[in-house]
């Protein structure tokens, strides 16, 4: 894999620290440390996009009932728009 380390693909949370841990840059827990919290980031960034560009609201998993009337309501309003 070092030889194809170039490739966007692999420029990626994960592969970027395994990376630089075998380059010695870390030991093998810092570069699983730095996976967490890079994980944590990417996953930050990605909810701070999601409520910029896709309105709605947030759910509970549990709450069932919530998200159906949401998919309903949802439903109804294009509906009621495309007449």
């Amino acid at each position: 894999m070092l030889k194809f380390r170039h490739l966007n693909a692999l420029k990626t949370v994960g592969y970027t620290e395994m990376f630089d841990h075998y380059d010695g840059k870390y030991t093998l827990q810092e570069a699983i440390e730095k996976i967490k919290q890079h994980s944590r980031n990417y996953a930050k960034r990605q909810e701070t996009w999601i409520r910029k560009y896709i309105p709605g609201r947030g759910f509970s998993p549990e709450d069932l009932k919530g998200i159906v009337a949401y998919i309903e309501d949802e439903i109804a309003s294009e509906v009621t728009a495309s007449l």
